[in-house]
């Protein structure tokens, strides 16, 4: 089951380019989905004490606490807090990304295999529009 759920958002998040032309929608739920899975899966791998110990993982939680305590001195206390709280995802998604989908260099080539032809297709389609 793991092992099936891990291919599917794999290749989920081989379509992020493809669904940031849509908007933003569709990619902020491939990637919120992707980080509760890369949790579950750290979690089930038992490999959080090697993910603790990673250097830039500890200067992205003493970033992301500084936004949570900058936000002690806004005027809007509640908007600022809620996007600080946001944040941690954002932070969190390049460590779940290495340790859960791009440990496969098969699997990272594709990416920049799909990366390359959409941006391709956005500048084709760019250069079209502006003829």
């Amino acid at each position: 089951m793991i092992i099936k759920s891990r291919n599917l958002l794999s290749y989920l998040y081989l379509l992020i380019p493809l669904f940031l032309i849509t908007g933003p929608a569709i990619p902020d739920i491939v990637i919120t989905l992707g980080v509760l899975f890369g949790i579950f899966y750290i979690i089930y791998q038992k490999e959080y004490e090697k993910f603790i110990k990673l250097d830039l993982f500890r200067i992205s939680i003493i970033f992301w606490l500084s936004l949570i305590l900058i936000s002690f001195f806004s005027y809007n206390k509640s908007n600022s807090f809620q996007d600080s709280l946001i944040f941690i995802r954002f932070l969190l998604i390049p460590f779940f990304c290495y340790f859960v989908f791009f440990k496969d260099k098969k699997l990272f080539e594709r990416l920049l295999l799909v990366l390359f032809v959409i941006v391709v297709f956005v500048c084709i389609d760019t250069f079209y529009q502006f003829i």
